[in-house]
């Protein structure tokens, strides 16, 4: 029992060094594609972790996968959202309940591939189901938002002229009977838009749902064939491991924007949709991390364990 415990706890330090470097030292762990954009690796140490070492020192590399998040927030965070990461809330706290989601989801699917016979298929199934929903409902959320944004804006925009109306006074100073007549003209005419805003936007959102839709379900067919290529290649913990790094990311990506909505919704956009700006980002971004999660921490699953077993 001595021997084990030291054993993890070495393992966790090791991780640990490894999560740290991975924050702290940029374009490693966190990799910006574009101002705002990143693709984020660091948590692949944690969920190589949570398949070699108990519960609590799981939990602790999720912990050091927060701290790390937030002392690099302070070091090279450029844009709002990376600044927002320097609110522990944000940046610590999704991290160690996604350590704690990912560890009880391997639980999870670990006890359903016991199921004689039926065990791998209906793991394969949850894993499929996931992707289906977040890539076709995601990309089909994604085009929406972006047809009605100028149709919402200039409904906002309308909604606030006719408060201004209704209160006779705008920015605390009364109207002169001028500005009312003016802006009472403007509220109509911009009434009398609105109905061809949203034309637009309906218009808009059905001719590029006829582009995405098919493009998304191409993208669900080779996301599936290469998750399936992944676990026909060895044998039995072949499905177990890549199916819990697939939904453990995707836990991971929805822990973190659900913190930033509830903590800072403002960057999400006034008035924005923000389940579906959730949902959207897990769809795009999540989805990417877990497919390299997969690539990159599967094999090394698999050596380290085969190394623990010879040890």
């Amino acid at each position: 029992m001595k021997k084990q415990n030291i054993y993890d706890l070495t393992l966790t330090s090791v991780f640990v060094a490894i999560i740290l470097v991975m924050s702290l030292i940029p374009q490693i762990g966190f990799v910006t594609i574009l101002p705002g954009v990143s693709v984020t690796l660091v948590h692949i140490p944690v969920l190589i972790g949570i398949f070699l070492l108990p519960r609590n020192n799981a939990i602790i590399l999720g912990l050091f996968f927060g701290i790390g998040s937030w002392i690099a927030s302070f070091m090279y965070g450029n844009t709002p959202i990376d600044l927002a990461f320097r609110n522990p809330l944000i940046s610590i706290i999704p991290r160690v309940l996604f350590a704690v989601a990912a560890y009880y989801i391997f639980l999870g699917l670990k006890k359903v591939e016991t199921i004689k016979k039926s065990g791998n298929s209906i793991i394969y199934g949850i894993v499929s189901l996931v992707t289906l929903f977040a890539i076709f409902f995601g990309s089909s959320a994604i085009v929406s938002n972006a047809s009605y944004a100028a149709y919402n804006n200039y409904a906002g925009e309308l909604a606030s002229k006719e408060a201004i109306l209704a209160d006779g006074m705008q920015d605390g100073v009364a109207l002169t009977q001028q500005e009312i007549d003016d802006l009472t003209i403007l509220v109509d005419n911009m009434t009398d838009e609105l109905p061809i805003k949203l034309a637009d936007a309906q218009d808009t959102e059905s001719r590029v749902q006829n582009i995405v839709t098919p493009i998304s379900l191409l993208v669900t067919v080779l996301f599936l064939t290469g998750y399936f290529h992944i676990i026909q290649k060895d044998e039995s913990k072949r499905i177990l491991y890549p199916s819990t790094i697939i939904l453990g990311t995707l836990a991971h990506t929805v822990l973190v924007l659900s913190a930033i909505a509830i903590i800072r919704p403002v960057l999400f956009g006034e008035g924005a949709a923000i389940f579906t700006i959730i949902y959207s980002i897990a769809a795009a971004n999540g989805l990417i991390e877990a497919l390299i999660a997969v690539l990159i921490g599967t094999p090394i699953i698999l050596v380290l364990q085969q190394l623990e077993k010879n040890r």
